[in-house]
């Protein structure tokens, strides 16, 4: 939020320089990102001094005349009726834009060369008259900024306000805590309304149908009015603030919003039909189209400002177009209003739209200030332009906001904060927040401002005493008593095996938005509905990832194009999708995905470079999973959309995981290299890591091995026969591995021949050969019938 120093300083008298002020405004929590100087409302305008006015030759309408610019003497051609020599007039030179959007140019006017413009009121958008240039007095230099107002000798602060106070979003509410900080007291302006008319009885109402985001409406009748361009000093001010001037009804409202922080809206009163104004919520689907000459689909959380017929502004966040404030208006009606804080915030969001008041309203606005912002702005609007008021004030205020009360112990504030401060001095520093404290044994009973939405609890009051008191007053205490309780959470516990896992692996952790690209959404559908922002940062960040494989290609790509040319990360993170893997309900898993690629083994004297494949990250699976002595496990092949190669991870017929190489482009990464990737479902992982685990010792008699050469069909996975081998082989088969794999003849076409070593050994003997040889006849007997498969001949 900016504020000018001068401004606040109508508030309040300050004592300090603008540098000392934002030193004292940033350690009390406003903190202060830049002060500069006010800018210029009119870019490259200056001071001129008519030195010479002359006839043009070629037209009696038109005059040459001689101005002396400061630096420079320029000929300037003048059509105005009032020029004369040794006035001070305003000079656009070329470059500076009019009010109108005009860019100021050097021209050649009925063949003299014309340096400029002498401009009028009308031209600079400061009043109606265009028909005469603008007279300054002679108190300026010529070649002077142009700056009749006197106002740009100022400073403008850019605060930044906590989105839990909503009451420093205003001049009066920074100026209210300086007057905390400083013990000056606040200078409140008074309200200084003309006489008002009697407004006729039935000639205009205001009804709330939804008191809940409505609790309350005020409005007021203005006529008479015209609308022209605000005085200088108040379009300065605005331009300074960062709004731009509009016309002096609406930069009315908008000086009271930065002024005194709450949100107003004038409405053109002839275009209210029915001379009425209803609040209540908009139906699904229905359209608006708002100032900005958008047309918005609106939901039933939606609040609308109506009249008898249709709707005439969303409620807290922008007015519509069909209601606005144009060069013939004469009739305003203007509304101040509280609205609830959340469901402006969910609207705002809903719509992607964040004005200047939805801002301070979603933040939550002070409910009993309404009425007094209405009368401040009539105010200024009857200051600025003719108009007639007219009472009575509407104010629709079904269930009175009151103000809360809070407990706070002595006690307890001194415990926290490590100090001794007395109660008078916790009483003197929350009177200066206009915090009413009635005294109690223990401490205070504190009756709360309603602008002050943020105080709610004893600890809140602890740190606005000490905030107040300024924190550096708080002597830093060498010893403290901490209470340390053991806490075990199961999750954080498996997380921190797992990153061991991974980094001895040689694995390096990284961490990425939870937001992806938006180009994704239809990729990983097989994990639930995705969820898409409604008010994204950009279309790269709109959509939550349903996989942690994206954000690391990301990072691989990006790691790749700095020359890192060899890589191994890993993330342990969360992925969102509505009914999570058809799971109703469910919109939230965790995962751990890793991404290799370049060397699995680095040259050296005596070796060459090996390449990663998809065994590599196959081992990896496996030696993972016997790290956490989950070794029961399946991999089978599937398609992939984004991966070759693919392979399903299988434990007890629940799929966790999955593995391949990288598709390149379909997941908007590309690499000129192969990219191996993996994914798995962590919830199955840390409920195995907690079951026990038993010693089983090995055998003291040795092994009887024996090798088996299948020819098995391409259809049917290695595993599957591998799975029967170790159900027919009972309980002396021990382990169950591939030693080879051979395509070509005399193998069929559509069949590989794959080596199978097994090992056989009991606990209690040492094996003879028939055992051993009966349980091979029985494989080779079995996987004939089960699978039609023969050993090769």
């Amino acid at each position: 939020m900016k504020v000018t120093y001068k401004w606040l300083q109508e508030f309040v008298d300050i004592h300090w320089s603008p540098e000392e002020l934002a030193e004292k405004l940033t350690l009390s929590g406003s903190e202060v990102e830049s002060i500069e100087p006010v800018p210029p409302l009119f870019e490259n305008v200056i001071v001129g001094q008519i030195k010479k006015v002359e006839p043009h030759p070629n037209t009696t309408h038109l005059k040459i005349c001689t101005v002396n610019l400061g630096k420079n003497i320029e000929q300037i051609v003048c059509g105005a009726p009032n020029v004369k020599t040794g006035q001070y007039v305003p000079v656009g030179l070329p470059g500076a834009i009019l009010h109108s959007g005009q860019e100021i140019q050097v021209a050649k006017i009925r063949g003299f060369s014309s340096y400029g413009m002498i401009c009028s009121e009308h031209e600079l958008g400061l009043s109606d008259v265009a028909d005469k240039i603008m007279v300054l007095p002679q108190k300026y230099v010529p070649g002077c900024q142009f700056d009749p107002g006197n106002v740009t000798d100022d400073t403008v602060f850019d605060v930044f306000i906590n989105p839990n106070r909503p009451d420093c979003m205003s001049v009066r509410g920074l100026a209210r805590e300086i007057t905390a900080l400083s013990g000056n007291p606040l200078h409140d302006k008074p309200i200084e309304l003309p006489p008002a008319l009697k407004l006729p009885e039935n000639s205009f109402s205001v009804e709330i149908e939804d008191t809940e985001k409505c609790p309350r409406y005020c409005g007021a009748v203005i006529t008479g009015v015209q609308v022209k361009p605000s005085p200088y000093s108040i379009q300065q001010r605005l331009y300074a603030v960062g709004i731009r001037p509009i016309s002096n009804i609406v930069d009315a409202t908008n000086y009271c919003l930065v002024e005194w922080g709450h949100p107003l809206h004038a409405f053109d009163l002839k275009k209210l039909h029915g001379n009425r104004i209803i609040v209540k919520t908009a139906r699904n689907w229905e359209e608006f189209t708002t100032l900005d000459n958008m047309t918005r689909t609106l939901n039933e959380e939606v609040l609308l400002i109506c009249d008898r017929d249709t709707a005439v502004a969303i409620g807290g966040i922008m007015g519509g177009l069909n209601s606005e404030i144009q060069q013939d208006t004469a009739d305003i009606f203007l509304e101040s209003a509280y609205f609830q804080p959340k469901n402006i915030l969910r609207s705002a969001k809903y719509l992607g739209l964040n004005t200047e008041a939805s801002r301070r309203f979603e933040r939550g606005m002070d409910p009993n200030f309404c009425l007094e912002a209405l009368k401040r702005a009539c105010a200024l609007i009857l200051k600025i332009s003719p108009g007639q008021l007219h009472r009575p004030f509407f104010n629709v205020y079904p269930n009175r906001i009151s103000n809360r009360c809070v407990s706070l112990r002595t006690k307890r504030l001194n415990a926290v904060l490590g100090t001794d401060f007395s109660k008078k001095q916790i009483e003197q520093s929350l009177s200066k927040l206009e915090i009413k404290a009635e005294s109690k044994k223990d401490g205070f009973r504190l009756k709360i401002p309603t602008f002050r939405h943020d105080l709610t609890r004893e600890i809140d009051l602890v740190e606005e005493v000490a905030r107040i008191i300024s924190l550096d007053k708080v002597k830093p205490k060498k010893y403290a008593k901490i209470l340390l309780r053991n806490v075990v959470n199961p999750r954080a516990q498996a997380a921190a095996k797992l990153r061991s896992i991974m980094t001895e692996f040689g694995f390096v952790e990284v961490y990425n938005y939870s937001m992806i690209d938006i180009r994704l959404k239809e990729i990983f559908l097989d994990r639930g509905k995705p969820i898409v922002l409604q008010n994204p940062i950009s279309p790269e960040l709109s959509l939550m990832r349903s996989s942690l494989i994206p954000g690391l290609l990301q990072v691989a790509r990006h790691n790749k194009n700095r020359g890192v040319d060899n890589m191994r990360i890993f993330e342990l993170g969360s992925v969102y999708a509505k009914d999570f893997m058809q799971k109703e309900g469910k919109s939230e898993a965790h995962f751990l995905a890793g991404i290799i690629f370049g060397h699995r083994v680095m040259p050296s004297w005596d070796g060459k470079y090996i390449l990663n494949d998809i065994f590599t990250v196959k081992g990896i699976i496996e030696s993972f999973f016997r790290k956490i002595s989950l070794d029961i496990i399946e991999i089978i092949s599937y398609d992939s959309l984004y991966m070759e190669q693919a392979g399903y991870i299988v434990v007890d017929n629940r799929q966790i995981g999955s593995f391949g190489k990288y598709r390149n482009e379909t997941l908007l990464t590309v690499f000129d290299e192969p990219v191996y990737i993996f994914e798995l479902d962590t919830e199955e992982i840390i409920n195995h890591l907690r079951k026990e685990r038993y010693y089983n010792p090995y055998s003291k008699f040795p092994a009887a091995k024996r090798n088996l050469a299948f020819v098995i069909p391409d259809s049917l996975p290695v595993q599957e026969a591998i799975n029967s081998i170790k159900e027919i082989g009972g309980s002396l088969l021990k382990s169950v591995d591939v030693e080879d794999v051979y395509k070509g003849k005399p193998v069929p076409e559509d069949s590989r021949s794959v080596k199978i070593s097994l090992k056989f050994y009991a606990h209690d003997r040492s094996l003879l050969d028939y055992e051993v040889e009966g349980i091979i006849h029985n494989i080779i007997q079995a996987m004939r019938k089960k699978h039609n498969i023969n050993i090769r001949s």
